[in-house]
């Protein structure tokens, strides 16, 4: 089976960017095509009728948007063969395919709390997202920025899922899809060794790879790189903002053997 790879189109900054279509059997989006609505508008436009189109949200995808429910307004609108998966899975000529955005534990580096602070003050993830909350004596409901703690608990209940499903029989290749980063091999030297806004970019999942995975799709990292950790391939191929990438191919494809 080929499937074709990109992420972090960001189509809000380059709306004209136009779709390759490389004759793949499968297309997967790993995050980031876009803010909502122009991330789903620009899939629907540009995407393939006739093959399943495999999608996850990034962390653009809530901006000037509510977290709690932009994954059910991009499902209400999306085409039939557009799948916007979150903890979910899709199934296509053997091959399972499981995806989610993910989030990150901020524990890359072993100090949580400070990578949590940092990321709320720096990052404009937690500016520039609403999420649905209640008040637990009142029973009031209101609407909040986005704040680490939020993400973290989605970070934890997707890995609870993702090792349920790893440890089910299956019996042909299982692809992971997500946006952020499997792990800490996957950040660039250039963001520095210990910097701990990079523990809001990827997680060590290495763990959860080997014989049951055999490919991770990711994205939110601006580059193209190819890993291999514990006999799992590691993908990642973003575009990124205008000329950012220029490894980025946009014709880019993976082959799974069946």
């Amino acid at each position: 089976m080929k499937i074709s790879l990109t992420s972090d189109l960001h189509v809000e900054f380059e709306p004209s960017y136009k779709f390759v279509d490389a004759g793949v059997d499968v297309v997967v989006f790993a995050g980031d095509v876009g803010e909502h609505p122009n991330e789903i508008n620009w899939i629907n436009e540009n995407a393939p009728d006739d093959r399943p189109v495999i999608c996850v949200t990034g962390n653009h995808s809530r901006y000037n948007n509510n977290s709690s429910t932009v994954l059910e307004q991009i499902k209400k609108i999306a085409k039939p063969n557009v799948h916007f998966l979150e903890n979910e899975e899709i199934q296509y000529e053997g091959v399972r395919f499981l995806g989610a955005t993910l989030w990150t534990d901020f524990s890359i580096y072993g100090y949580r709390d400070l990578a949590r602070i940092q990321a709320a003050r720096y990052m404009n993830d937690y500016r520039m997202c609403a999420v649905n909350d209640f008040d637990a004596h009142t029973g009031e409901k209101f609407t909040r920025i986005m704040h680490p703690s939020d993400t973290l608990k989605i970070h934890k209940e997707t890995v609870d899922w993702l090792k349920k499903k790893l440890i089910e029989n299956f019996e042909g290749p299982t692809v992971v899809v997500t946006h952020h980063a499997p792990s800490g091999k996957c950040i660039q030297k250039k963001y520095g060794i210990d910097n701990p806004i990079n523990a809001a970019y990827a997680s060590n999942l290495e763990h959860m790879m080997g014989k049951n995975v055999d490919v991770w799709m990711y994205g939110h990292m601006h580059q193209h790189r190819i890993l291999h950790i514990n006999g799992t391939r590691v993908i990642c191929n973003a575009k990124g903002y205008r000329n950012e990438v220029p490894e980025f191919d946009p014709e880019f494809m993976i082959e799974v053997n069946l």
